[in-house]
């Protein structure tokens, strides 16, 4: 009878560790959410910046492209005519305009004398 008027020490002991462990795993829990929280808004961070550098590199590479086709088609268009020009009746407008000045600045000339 004295028996159930007293807790055993044993019980005592099991019911402190379940509430340890409980409060442990509680505790453990609320610090891994706070990571991954921390993990996540480093990782947005990382993406951002790394899509950032990648739209960098490709307005940076895409204008590279644009002024080395610029001077291709320049220096191409030139070489034609330029070759049209010396070698051809054909002639652009530009060279047609020389020709012009220079055939009044020669006419003006008086060569005669």
């Amino acid at each position: 009878m004295d028996e159930n008027k007293y807790i055993s020490i044993d019980k005592m002991q099991k019911e402190v560790d379940e509430k340890f462990e409980k409060e442990v795993r509680e505790h453990n829990a609320k610090v891994d959410a706070k990571r991954k929280a921390i993990q996540d808004a480093e990782n947005a961070e990382m993406q951002k910046l790394y899509k950032g550098m990648a739209e960098s590199i490709k307005t940076e590479q895409e204008e590279q492209k644009s002024r080395e086709l610029e001077e291709a088609v320049s220096k191409a268009s030139k070489e034609v005519e330029d070759k049209y020009d010396n070698n051809s009746i054909i002639k652009s407008e530009k060279r047609t305009s020389m020709d012009k000045g220079y055939k009044n600045l020669l006419d003006g000339l008086d060569l005669n004398d």
